[in-house]
């Protein structure tokens, strides 16, 4: 039986935790008034839902989005709201953008 709770909760653990890319490592965070000078990519809407938390869902909906930019060639991302919604989870509604 505590086999079981050991793999279980390792599962629950790993399931709940959003792994960097190399190229989301890249991408920044930026601001409306940095964005002006920067290539608009694409606007973005990612979820995550499964987290601890609400805060977990968001963080996890933040990474879904780097990862999301970087796939489209974007460097930084502008996050316009962030949102937990029943069961739906974290929301992040983001701009992508090239700025280097």
């Amino acid at each position: 039986m505590r086999i079981i709770q050991i793999i279980l909760v390792t599962f629950l653990v790993a399931g709940c935790t959003t792994n960097l890319t190399s190229g989301s490592q890249e991408v920044q965070v930026i601001n409306a008034s940095m964005a002006q000078d920067c290539e608009f990519v694409s606007g973005l809407d990612e979820y995550s839902n499964g987290g601890r938390s609400r805060s977990d869902d968001i963080n996890n909906a933040i990474l879904a989005t780097t990862h999301k930019a970087a796939e489209l060639g974007a460097d930084s991302i502008e996050i316009l709201d962030t949102d937990h919604i029943l069961f739906t989870g974290g929301v992040v509604k983001a701009n992508a953008y090239k700025c280097r």
